[in-house]
């Protein structure tokens, strides 16, 4: 009595208005089992809907204070994982086909796929591999299907058109740029586990693009770092030290698609009734 005098009411009472309120369905709906919302996922058992857990390990273990991901929270971190390595590689959009899968492969290119799959495998008797040749002969196709490739296996990569790359370094300096400096960006593309450039020998050739192809090439050199590029060019036409690079670091490969224009033969394919 003396607290209802006061204006207080029973903690029940206050308690079943709230969850009246978070879940929308009035009380008499509760009682007569009128379900006007889906039906709540089941609480983990383990964590109790937290996601994080403390080790079940004895007193003194260095983890001991630590939490970690509960294993309910496994499938939805690995889609989170893939999406971000997706959106962090930055793949051109249309490129959803480029895959091992569909590249056809014909007379001139099967040296290419051969080698571009190793690399894509992870393996480490190859951690460079330059794709030569003209206009549209698959050299992007099988460039990004290396990125998709190390993506599926959980490893970073970036893909960047060699004009493009030296852009995103340009905007750095920007002053009012407050996604990343120009510092940042070059550490990124010198350090990310993999990286892809396509059409080498497009940029604009001043002084300070070949400053900073040769640094990013030779800081990948000394670090080991696998790379991936594409070129219409001639190799002696990529500059000294790119072409260098290229050649003799170990273990590196060039290769040369001897084939005509690749879109043109896959659309002649399928009119055949070839996949």
């Amino acid at each position: 009595m003396e607290n209802r005098d006061r204006g207080f009411e029973p903690l029940g009472k206050v308690l079943a208005r709230e969850k009246e309120n978070l879940t929308g369905t009035p009380r008499n709906e509760q009682k007569a089992g009128i379900r006007t919302s889906p039906p709540a996922e089941p609480e983990c058992p383990i964590c109790k809907g937290g996601g994080w857990v403390y080790p079940s390990l004895p007193p003194g273990d260095p983890m001991y204070w630590q939490v970690v991901r509960c294993e309910c929270k496994a499938e939805e971190d690995r889609i989170n994982r893939e999406r971000l390595l997706l959106r962090s590689c930055e793949l051109p959009q249309g490129s959803v086909e480029y895959t091992f899968e569909n590249f056809e492969r014909y007379a001139g290119i099967e040296e290419a796929y051969d080698v571009a799959l190793k690399l894509a495998e992870g393996s480490e008797d190859l951690l460079w591999l330059t794709l030569q040749g003209d206009y549209d002969c698959g050299k992007t196709h099988l460039l990004i299907a290396i990125c998709r490739s190390w993506l599926a296996r959980g490893r970073p990569a970036r893909y960047a058109m060699a004009p493009v790359l030296l852009d995103e370094l340009r905007a750095g300096f920007h002053p009012r740029n407050e996604d990343m400096s120009y510092q940042e960006r070059f550490d990124f593309f010198k350090n990310v586990p993999l990286l892809a450039i396509d059409d080498l020998g497009a940029e604009s050739p001043t002084s300070w693009a070949r400053e900073k192809m040769d640094t990013l090439f030779d800081w990948r050199h000394f670090h080991r770092l696998p790379l991936v590029v594409t070129t219409n060019l001639g190799l002696k036409e990529l500059g000294g030290r790119i072409h260098s690079r290229l050649q003799r670091f170990v273990p590196s490969k060039v290769v040369t698609l001897k084939v005509g224009e690749y879109r043109l033969r896959r659309k002649g394919a399928k009119k055949c009734g070839r996949n």
